[in-house]
């Protein structure tokens, strides 16, 4: 990991140093590892929705208009690799979405005392458990036209 960062030219001094890790901010990073990453295991769909969400979250806190502004952090890495969802996550790099949505339901909305319409939840749920995710996907536009369709 070293090697890379410090081949990028840009980021390269963007680290930060916290319990006992090093963490690279480097999403923006043009060195052919983490560009090659970015290409395979994230949608450009994806990460459109992520920077969308991350302005309302945080122009919500800005404005006090939320409290809180959560992000995947060491708590949820942990989370996902607990049992009964570790066999879930295999080997994968990142939390799939089934993680993400046990993960909002049984640490965020507790914590930040927020209503969930059961219904709605359980129909996001079945979306997303009837659907087989693996990291990455040569089909990945089919499967967001059938996501949005159901």
């Amino acid at each position: 990991m070293g090697d890379i960062v410090e081949s990028d030219s840009v980021y390269y001094f963007n680290t930060y140093h916290t319990n006992q890790k090093m963490w690279w901010c480097s999403s923006a990073s043009q060195t052919t590892t983490v560009q090659k990453y970015h290409n395979v295991y994230i949608q450009s769909q994806q990460s459109i929705l992520r920077d969308k969400n991350q302005k309302i979250l945080v122009e919500s806190y800005v404005t006090q208009q939320a409290r809180y502004i959560c992000t995947s952090n060491l708590e949820q890495d942990q989370f996902v690799m607990d049992l009964p969802l570790s066999h879930i996550r295999g080997n994968q790099i990142q939390p799939t979405p089934l993680h993400h949505f046990h993960w909002l339901m049984q640490s965020i909305v507790p914590i930040a005392k927020l209503r969930v319409d059961n219904s709605l939840s359980q129909k996001l749920l079945a979306r997303i458990s009837n659907h087989v995710w693996i990291p990455y996907d040569p089909d990945r536009e089919k499967i967001w036209h059938n996501m949005l369709a159901m």
